[in-house]
């Protein structure tokens, strides 16, 4: 009985903790809830600056906009209001038990407005965040469990699958403008198709908008500066915190870092990303080193990290939308022995991370969900109006 007492309360700290990590967890919990209705969403003709160094807030407030279909029907319909025809639609329907390194994306061309004076034929792409079963992807973020690994290699994977898809189509054009644009787990793909189509076309005619962009790539790498890619960033958000800056990743191209409207959590989460790194120092150590969930130091017996987050799939795959809600009556403690079994993580490594999971998760969870809808899209849309209104 104290054992599977000690499995629960890793499982919820853990989930408490890292809800948020590589991914969107409205869309995993509940689209239809807590993304924008798309059928009250009017984008209009893209707008797109020349040359793709320039950055446009305005444009990536309709991206933002484009972003915002959870279903392969939701984001023909954004399209559609983009003025913009669907050529290619891919991996919406993935199977939950499926942990393999793809993401859902979707293919159109259309006619696009250039400096507001000229016109021009554009592909455009966009990539989904997280849904169902690709939590298990985000988990698995460095399947050569290498500390020496350059990029997050998951979202390296999903980027190569993308483009397989995005080259035919490009192929086929003399001279194409292309958009790649993506939100979360999304966003994390757009980033690295957006280094893969630079390679391929020069970044001249490239323009890359990323939104709550995780981390993917090391950032000592050798790479191409890439002024073509923005990666909208609100430093209250903790998902473009991970995988951690203490691990040395970062983001490529620009980061636009928007207000913060809450010093006091953007400080938070400092102290988060901190407690998270001494529970796992390397990637090795993420993927390798078992704590003892009885004492300190490492134990045979004990868990990883991974095998945490392996376990976290299987509950937020059937996530409750109720943990993002307004409903002050959440009940955290749903185990009699809950209080006990923090206390007997007292002598673990663990336990900073349960201090986290408790102090997120008290007074009703109202932490914890301030810190999960600072990732929802409307506060990024939100924030970068108020960018816009301030140039």
């Amino acid at each position: 009985m104290k054992k599977r007492i000690l499995t629960l309360i890793v499982v919820l700290m853990i989930y408490i903790t890292n809800t948020v990590i590589f991914c969107c967890f409205s869309a995993a919990a509940a689209p239809s809830d807590l993304m924008p209705d798309v059928s009250e969403i009017s984008i209009g003709q893209l707008l797109v600056p020349e040359p793709s160094s320039l950055r446009s807030d305005y444009l990536a407030l309709q991206l933002l906009a484009l972003n915002c279909g959870y279903t392969a029907e939701d984001t023909r319909t954004l399209y559609s209001s983009a003025g913009l025809n669907v050529l290619s639609q891919s991996h919406y329907d993935k199977d939950d038990t499926d942990p393999s390194h793809t993401c859902a994306f979707t293919i159109g061309e259309g006619i696009v407005r250039q400096n507001l004076l000229f016109t021009k034929k554009a592909i455009v792409v966009t990539i989904r965040g997280t849904a169902s079963g690709e939590w298990y992807s985000n988990f698995d973020f460095c399947p050569s469990h290498s500390d020496d690994a350059v990029f997050s290699e998951n979202f390296l994977f999903c980027a190569e699958d993308v483009f397989l898809t995005l080259k035919d189509y490009l192929d086929r054009e003399d001279d194409p403008l292309v958009l790649i644009t993506g939100y979360s787990r999304g966003a994390a793909c757009a980033d690295l198709l957006g280094l893969l189509t630079n390679e391929y076309l020069g970044p001249d005619r490239v323009h890359v908008y990323a939104f709550a962009c995780p981390a993917v790539v090391k950032k000592d790498a050798d790479l191409p500066s890439c002024p073509n890619i923005f990666n909208y960033v609100n430093p209250c958000d903790m998902v473009p915190r991970l995988p951690l800056s203490q691990w040395g990743f970062g983001r490529i191209g620009q980061d636009i870092l928007l207000k913060c409207a809450d010093e006091n959590l953007r400080d938070t989460l400092d102290r988060y990303s901190e407690t998270l790194y001494q529970a796992a120092p390397s990637i090795h150590s993420y993927y390798n080193d078992r704590h003892s969930l009885t004492g300190p130091g490492l134990s045979e017996n004990g868990i990883t990290s991974f095998e945490s987050m392996l376990m976290l799939c299987r509950h937020l795959i059937s996530a409750s939308p109720d943990l993002l809600s307004d409903n002050k009556d959440i009940d955290m403690d749903t185990d009699a022995d809950l209080s006990a079994a923090f206390d007997a993580l007292e002598n673990s490594d663990l336990y900073p991370l349960a201090q986290i999971g408790n102090e997120m998760s008290s007074d009703g969870f109202v932490l914890g969900r301030t810190i999960l809808h600072q990732h929802l899209p409307d506060i990024y849309a939100e924030l970068i109006r108020i960018l816009l209104l301030e140039e």
